[in-house]
């Protein structure tokens, strides 16, 4: 009887032990935004800023900043990630135009001439 009685709250004692020992995996990325951003940056001005269109659908006016850590805080741009075809358009003249890979949270330096 007292060996029963032993191996019983032994065996409790096991699933408590067990029980409290679960790991739990708390992942973000879901609530994380479906969004990157743009800056343009280059040594020239361009007065009065250019025209971006992303994928032949959205466009924006956008200034263009000198090349340095603060341009990214003040000069960001949202667009969707994914491919996307970058179009930079200044007085009517097509100054830049690739396709680029946009990650999730990621700050895309566009580099103009």
């Amino acid at each position: 009887m007292k060996h029963r009685l032993l191996l019983f709250g032994s065996l409790v004692m096991v699933i408590v032990v067990l029980a409290g020992c679960k790991t739990v995996y708390n992942s973000d990325i879901s609530s994380r935004p479906n969004l990157s951003y743009l800056y343009f940056v280059s040594a020239s001005k361009y007065q009065g800023g250019v025209e971006v269109c992303v994928d032949n659908e959205t466009r924006f006016k956008a200034e263009v900043v000198k090349d340095r850590k603060s341009a990214i805080k003040n000069n960001t741009y949202e667009v969707t990630t994914g491919k996307r075809n970058i179009v930079v358009i200044y007085n009517g003249n097509v100054i830049y135009e690739q396709d680029v890979f946009l990650a999730t949270l990621e700050a895309k330096k566009i580099v103009l001439p």
